[in-house]
């Protein structure tokens, strides 16, 4: 059996998915609506930034549960809203 990958690995190291959420974050913090969404919303984007840095950094793209994740901050989202 194959030795399962590290926290590094598995999802990317800090600096790899690092490099890819900041500049996602960067383009939705110049958005123009930024300053007119709730606190949530904001963090529903920065964890969806995060978890496509994971997505694109880690060993496995395909991970159940970055999708699973990915899927849900939106939800999470409306769902505060209402």
């Amino acid at each position: 059996m194959p030795t399962p990958p590290n926290r590094d690995q598995q999802h990317g190291g800090v600096e790899a998915v690092g490099a890819v959420e900041q500049p996602i974050k960067d383009a939705l913090r110049a958005g123009k609506n930024w300053e007119r969404l709730t606190p949530g919303q904001k963090c529903a984007l920065d964890m969806i930034a995060h978890k496509l840095g994971r997505i694109m950094s880690g060993a496995d793209p395909g991970d159940p549960e970055h999708w699973e994740d990915l899927a849900g901050y939106p939800t999470a989202a409306m769902r505060a809203k209402e």
